[in-house]
């Protein structure tokens, strides 16, 4: 899901047959500097998940539309301090 060059592609489902991840928590660490979903408007993401983590210097500047909308559960979400956009529908 992941590359060295801090891109985070997360996996999404085609249809409503496809099974939905049930995570608990996602941590990204410092290197993480995009999330992005296969498909820019896709509206079924595959996770579900309890807590999403950033680190504190990770390098990401935007959460993009889609990324957790699905995640029914969230209840908690700590941001890097690197965020300077947070896009309407992305959780």
């Amino acid at each position: 899901m992941g590359d060295n060059s801090g891109k985070v592609t997360l996996p999404f489902v085609y249809d409503a047959t496809q099974t939905v991840m049930n995570v608990k928590k996602l941590v990204f660490g410092s290197t993480t500097t995009e999330i992005t979903n296969t498909t820019k408007y896709n509206d079924i993401n595959r996770i579900n998940v309890s807590e999403v983590c950033f680190d504190p210097s990770s390098k990401i500047s935007v959460i993009i539309n889609g990324i957790f909308t699905k995640s029914n559960n969230l209840k908690k979400v700590t941001f890097p301090i690197s965020l300077t956009k947070l896009e309407e529908y992305a959780f």
